[in-house]
């Protein structure tokens, strides 16, 4: 767990602002092998982010809560030339929901929402002389409370070739839901950001390709380029000073 504390204050406008933010996790693991070469990892955790922001000048008081908490298990598979898991996860998010006090207003908000999110995946390898072959599906179950479910299915493909003289190259396609953002009224990646589920999926599409040689069994060389499409992105377009609108509203 860790917490931090971050404060400024300026006379000469007569305002005070601070920000709060931390972390707290948990976990427990067990893996067993099996012969055979069959290995099971099993996970239990549970997960925790929040952040208070909070801004005092001569005429208004204001404070700007969020939070995220995770339930989740884990399980994955090896087996030679098939890998397979399943993830259950469960959300609570408070979403930024400011408390204001002024000469003529003194309102809160609250908004919380509750999800649930299962995945299942499969891979399979296919060695072939120089050629390795890996191909993979994950399907997605979402459950937004109030809102409704949403099912998908990931596929990825892989193509690797290995040469005899201390090379190889490999080819990656995929694509991938997110069901979880973040936000926030930065864009450098400050503690004021918030998660929230989302109604409408994050999506992306991509290829990749990497190409590396091992020189002396000491050093490698690498170069890799890649080429992805997203979908469905989101962006807060408010600022601090909009949060003390009465008709704020993170969604």
């Amino acid at each position: 767990m860790g917490y931090d504390k971050a404060n400024v204050d300026d006379s000469y406008y007569g305002l005070a602002l601070s920000l709060e933010w931390g972390n707290r996790m948990i976990s427990a693991h067990l893996k067993t092998n099996f012969s055979g070469s069959t290995t099971i990892h099993q996970k239990i955790f549970f997960s925790n982010y929040e952040n208070s922001l909070k801004f005092v000048s001569d005429y208004i008081k204001m404070s700007v809560p969020s939070s995220i908490s995770t339930y989740g298990y884990k399980v994955n598979m090896k087996s030679r030339r098939v890998e397979f898991g399943i993830d259950a996860l469960l959300h609570n998010i408070e979403l930024q929901s400011p408390a204001i006090s002024n000469y003529y207003q003194d309102s809160s908000l609250k908004s919380i929402q509750r999800s649930q999110e299962i995945s299942a995946y499969v891979d399979y390898t296919v060695p072939w002389k120089s050629f390795l072959f890996q191909m993979g599906i994950h399907g997605n179950y979402f459950h937004l409370n109030n809102y409704g479910r949403m099912v998908s299915a990931d596929p990825s493909v892989s193509i690797t070739f290995e040469s005899t003289t201390n090379w190889y190259i490999k080819l990656t396609g995929y694509q991938r839901h997110q069901f979880l953002a973040q936000t926030g009224i930065s864009s450098i990646g400050l503690p004021t950001e918030f998660w929230l589920s989302l109604t409408k999926p994050q999506i992306v599409r991509g290829i990749c390709m990497r190409w590396r040689k091992f020189i002396d069994n000491r050093f490698s060389l690498s170069i890799e380029g890649f080429y992805k499409k997203l979908y469905n992105q989101i962006e807060f377009v408010r600022d601090l000073l909009d949060y003390k609108e009465t008709n704020y509203t993170p969604n």
